[in-house]
């Protein structure tokens, strides 16, 4: 529980913490002792980390054959503070390396370009082929840096809209980013109303109608790119149309029916939103 539940290792200082597993021995494993504070921040968690380790192994191993992307995001925890997320993806699977706390740093050009360069040097830089970071400015810049001493480690930018790569990339690959063009273009609108409703703005009253519109909006995607008229059938589509559907139908609640009936902006929706 302290290394999955998130629980800090302070806890095992409670006397309460103590008085349960005694309790518990005494029923039914009697002379039973916890886990000290000692021994869960040293060599049981020495253990835990060797046991995952020999489970990343399989995947580690995909990055020496095929080599592998570093993906870096940057995000707020619930404590505000200011992260940043480092993964390692190959055809193997992700794999989670690191969180780095930016609080009290400048976060310019060069932090940014030093946090990829430790990431790279981590991994090791003849097996890392791109870095993936989001589309900010300072993200680019910091690409460019990089690029400059890893001269084979592509740098590529992505938003909700494209993904932009270094043209170094070989040709060879051009179908695959064609193809995640396509799986970022139709899955766009599913993101942009996820980031919308994921606010601390008041939203509820916009749901019912953001949710139409996201899913006419993935349709005319697919649509567009499979050279369909809107009456055509496509089984991508449907299967696409049978989730959004179900997990629409498990969220909505007559809450968003009566918000948005209520928003006078969006009167004119109000009697197709009372028949559904």
């Amino acid at each position: 529980m302290f290394y999955t539940g998130g629980i800090s290792f302070n806890f095992s200082r409670n006397p309460y913490y103590r008085s349960s597993y005694s309790y518990a021995a005494t029923h039914s494993i009697p002379g039973y002792v916890p886990p000290g504070y000692n021994a869960l921040r040293t060599t049981l968690l020495q253990r835990k980390k060797a046991h995952v380790d020999r489970l990343l192994k399989p995947i580690k191993d995909f990055w020496v054959k095929n080599g592998v992307s570093i993906v870096s995001d940057g995000w707020l925890d619930p404590q505000r503070r200011p992260l940043i997320n480092i993964m390692a993806v190959s055809d193997g699977g992700p794999v989670y390396i690191k969180a780095i706390d930016g609080s009290g740093e400048f976060k310019d050009k060069h932090y940014i370009a030093r946090v990829l360069r430790d990431a790279i040097k981590e991994i090791g830089h003849e097996k890392v082929v791109q870095v993936i970071t989001d589309n900010a400015n300072v993200m680019k810049s910091a690409g460019a840096l990089i690029e400059g001493e890893y001269p084979k480690v592509c740098f590529g930018c992505y938003n909700t809209k494209k993904v932009e790569v270094d043209k170094k990339m070989p040709s060879s690959h051009g179908y695959w980013w064609d193809r995640v063009d396509y799986i970022l273009e139709f899955t766009a609108p599913i993101y942009d109303m996820m980031r919308v409703a994921d606010t601390e703005k008041p939203c509820l009253h916009l749901v019912y109608e953001m949710w139409d519109s996201m899913i006419k909006n993935v349709k005319v995607a697919i649509y567009r790119h499979e050279g369909l008229e809107d009456d055509d059938y496509s089984s991508f589509w449907s299967v696409v149309y049978d989730i959004l559907i179900d997990r629409w139908t498990k969220n909505c609640t007559p809450l968003h029916c009566l918000a948005h009936s209520l928003n006078p902006r969006r009167e004119v929706f109000f009697t197709s939103c009372l028949d559904r």
